[in-house]
């Protein structure tokens, strides 16, 4: 039997309804720890990171296709003169970018080892 391991925690804490507390260290060293358990406990674990490689490359194509069809959607509206329209679309072509690109960013599908975790995986310290 194969061990699998697959990190996905907060490392926010709720103070109260408007205020969160980051837990970047307690975090850090918690999935450091965690990992390096895992792997004494189970020595062939398979250590992953990241969203499920049959959802996230269709999504990342369709991510893309939609990113250039607004794009061609902003050059199409400056060329018929409406720059109301244009900068409406190109205002949403950058909040889709800004939150789709981040997303993709950091769940891109991977495996490591324990003893070398991605920075990814961890917050900055």
């Amino acid at each position: 039997m194969k061990a699998f391991c697959r990190c996905t925690s907060m490392n926010l804490t709720w103070k109260s309804m408007v205020e969160q507390v980051r837990q970047d260290r307690p975090y850090a060293a918690f999935v450091m720890e965690l990992n390096r358990r895992i792997a004494l406990a189970a020595p062939p674990a398979r250590f992953e990171q990241g969203s499920n490689p049959v959802l996230y490359w269709p999504g990342l194509i369709v991510f893309a296709s939609v990113a250039l069809g607004l794009a061609f959607l902003v050059v199409r509206a400056l060329q018929a003169d409406t720059k109301a329209g244009a900068a409406f679309v190109g205002c949403f072509l950058m909040l889709m970018l800004w939150q789709g690109g981040n997303f993709f960013r950091r769940n891109r599908p991977g495996v490591y080892r324990p003893e070398a975790l991605p920075a990814d995986l961890l917050p900055k310290v």
